[in-house]
């Protein structure tokens, strides 16, 4: 990856960008240098200068993996407000070739955040930050160890892909929905449907007998030409 990255960018003249992998090579550039606030109303201009700075990326900064030289070049984009803290909530937009806004704060797009922010020496392992999207939903993050790759420095996020087969898994990254698009049934609500649905007459007509519960061992031994299940 690379810091502070200089560059040209068809309609935004000098953007810096910080280069960096998560799963993705990703160039992540400051949203308020950009002139965003991250809100949806935002979303076309986001996603058409994050497609800019993509291209402008491609043709400007070399960046390979140090074990797989097939992925090369920078192939998404990630505008960020300035980092506030440890523990504490960033919001992002994640742009996806070509041009696209995701909904989501995207768990390669933390994961490559978490990687810049050690590089530059903010963060260490056991440290931990939320990304919020645009629309509010969250993905969780936390540095669980140092490790190399090839000849270069990197970190292991709590539940990326990358340098899984090095990392001893805890847990994964926790996404949420903000409460205005959570699911407004209620556990009982849904259970009531599903007996309903269930209670259709028509479903008899897939009952060829019945057997007492104490009996249905027996009875699924049978089915599977066993003399027993236990």
């Amino acid at each position: 990856g690379e810091l502070d990255a200089e560059l040209e960018v068809e309609g935004h003249g000098q953007v810096r960008v910080d280069v960096a992998y998560g799963g993705m090579w990703y160039a992540i550039a400051d949203a308020s240098a950009l002139g965003f606030e991250l809100v949806p109303e935002e979303a076309r201009d986001l996603s058409l200068a994050g497609e800019a700075i993509r291209a402008a990326a491609r043709e400007q900064v070399e960046c390979v993996h140090p074990e797989n030289r097939a992925i090369a070049g920078v192939s998404i984009v990630q505008i960020a407000e300035p980092w506030r803290g440890v523990g504490e909530v960033s919001k992002n937009a994640v742009v996806v070739a070509p041009g696209r806004l995701d909904r989501s704060a995207t768990g390669t797009g933390l994961s490559a955040r978490l990687a810049v922010l050690h590089g530059r020496g903010l963060m260490k392992p056991g440290d931990a930050m939320t990304h919020a999207s645009v629309l509010g939903s969250t993905f969780d993050g936390r540095i669980v160890e140092e490790t190399r790759v090839g000849d270069r420095p990197a970190i292991v996020p709590l539940g990326g892909a990358f340098h899984s087969q090095r990392l001893r898994i805890e847990a994964s990254q926790v996404g949420r929905l903000p409460p205005d698009r959570r699911v407004r049934w209620t556990h009982r609500r849904r259970l009531e449907l599903a007996l309903s649905l269930l209670d259709d007459p028509r479903l008899d007509a897939l009952v060829t007998d019945e057997s007492p519960f104490s009996e249905l061992p027996a009875v699924m031994a049978r089915r599977v030409g066993l003399t027993s299940l236990w």
